[in-house]
């Protein structure tokens, strides 16, 4: 958590100081900006050692739904100053992981504990959401300055919304047995023991993320990282919780 003292007191965004923290990435001061003047100089630390493979940056979104994430795509004439050639492979590329994170937390047909066990659409993930621009205004975040400073095509901003999820949450309900017929076509009271198929019915236009949802993301998110490198079968979420617990 690189803004503690804005969080305790209520500021998602700013500091104490007054500052928003994801805006001084550039040129971070010791001082006013400690949390991201200490994790900057981290990383670049650590970069010469070992090259990072993957940076996220966790955040709160305001107005889109669901999860989404922003990526580094930089605009024509950057690359051009920058003496870096136009590359449709790296732009690719940096939509692999986002993809991949989709297909793991935009599951259909899972279940929900919340249910007893009832069968679920829970569709968490947007990728249709996801942007790769860099507007100028967020030309100091970190995602920006790591991918330009370490030269990092994977370096993301990973938003969940404050407003929740728009999808809505479907579940499996069995129908009553129709009640049997007689010779004549009348109905004796009895049920007929022929399976009914189970209908879905809406649970509402959508829902607020809660604690649970938030942890299930991520532990979805981890599966996808260890897909993403290649570390073979993923963990699932039970045996992700157990560790970080």
């Amino acid at each position: 958590m690189l803004n503690p003292d804005g969080v305790i007191c209520g500021n998602y965004r700013c500091s104490l100081a007054a500052v928003d923290l994801n805006r001084r990435w550039q040129r971070p001061s010791s001082k006013l900006h400690p949390t991201v003047h200490a994790l900057k100089k981290l990383l670049l630390r650590l970069h010469v050692r070992q090259p990072v493979a993957v940076y996220v940056d966790l955040h709160g979104h305001s107005r889109k739904q669901r999860v989404f994430m922003y990526g580094c795509e930089e605009p024509g004439s950057v690359r051009q100053r920058a003496g870096v050639p136009s590359s449709i492979s790296s732009t690719l590329l940096q939509q692999v992981f986002p993809l991949l994170v989709s297909r793991v937390c935009g599951t259909n047909g899972g279940t929900n504990g919340n249910e007893g066990g009832k069968r679920t659409t829970d569709n968490f993930f947007s990728f249709g959401s996801c942007n790769y621009a860099i507007k100028k205004s967020k030309e100091c975040t970190a995602r920006v300055v790591v991918h330009r400073e370490l030269g990092l095509v994977t370096s993301y901003t990973l938003e969940a919304s404050f407003c929740g999820c728009d999808e809505r949450r479907m579940k499996n309900v069995e129908p009553e047995p129709a009640p049997a017929t007689g010779e004549n076509g009348e109905t004796n009271g009895e049920s007929s023991h022929a399976p009914a198929p189970a209908v879905e019915t809406g649970l509402g236009g959508g829902f607020h993320f809660s604690s649970s949802h938030l942890m299930q993301i991520g532990c979805r998110f981890c599966r996808a990282l260890h897909v993403y490198f290649g570390l073979g079968a993923p963990p699932s979420d039970s045996s992700i919780k157990d560790e970080v617990g």
